[in-house]
């Protein structure tokens, strides 16, 4: 086996008496390699033509060769430089339990607040509204019933998040009904904010709650990758 300098073609003689023609094309010219071993790392072509005694036939291979730096955070399909997926296992999992943390603390403040002083949510909200030039303030209402339904849906909610922040990939399902609630929610100001009254409050929970259905459908993506199973008991 021999690398002729100008053309670049290496022959191998088979001893069966038939010869292959490898054909290396460079993307240097210039640089002619000595070594094979000086091939590695280098983006090649290899062009493979095959030629039998009394017939013309001339088969074309292309085989891009590209070594990126750690093909196992890779996705299969994207170019290496712009789809480096390092989000999984141990790493993931941190992310999704601290997430579910802080949204199990956030849930339980305004569930709080909803309960124990809810005229002073809606004046607060008004009041950023009306910055925005919305003059619509949110109407109070005396309503325990519906009061005790909301700060009991915040609790579920924060329950749901501390049960899941505990073992994500076995409760991971639970992270789809988080999105199902916040999802109902967002639907329903919206529905709310165009049919009824323009109200900011209403606008504010349509944009803040399909946020948060978003994030929870995320988390239980991140949550697949963990790569671990399923604990027993």
């Amino acid at each position: 086996m021999r690398l002729v300098g100008a053309p670049h073609v290496l022959q191998v003689n088979h001893v069966r008496g038939r010869r292959d023609v490898v054909q290396i094309k460079l993307r240097d010219p210039v640089h002619v390699p000595e070594d094979p071993r000086q091939l590695r790392g280098h983006r090649l072509e290899l062009l493979l033509r095959e030629a039998e005694a009394g017939q013309l036939r001339h088969v074309q291979h292309l085989v891009p060769v590209d070594h990126a730096a750690d093909s196992r955070y890779l996705v299969p399909g994207c170019p290496a430089s712009y789809c480096q997926d390092r989000m999984r296992g141990a790493r993931a999992e941190r992310f999704v339990v601290l997430s579910l943390r802080l949204l199990a603390l956030t849930f339980a403040v305004v569930g709080i607040l909803f309960i124990a002083v809810p005229s002073g949510v809606l004046d607060v909200i008004s009041d950023v509204g009306e910055w925005f030039g919305n003059q619509t303030r949110a109407p109070h209402t005396q309503e325990d019933l519906w009061l005790a339904l909301a700060f009991a849906y915040m609790v579920v909610i924060a329950g749901i998040c501390l049960v899941a922040q505990a073992d994500v990939v076995r409760y991971r399902p639970l992270l789809l009904v988080l999105a199902a609630g916040k999802t109902a929610s967002s639907l329903g100001s919206l529905a709310f904010f165009l049919i009824d009254e323009r109200v900011f409050i209403y606008l504010l929970n349509f944009l803040v709650d399909g946020s948060l259905a978003l994030l929870a459908l995320l988390l239980w993506s991140l949550a697949g990758r963990i790569g671990r199973p399923v604990e027993p008991g």
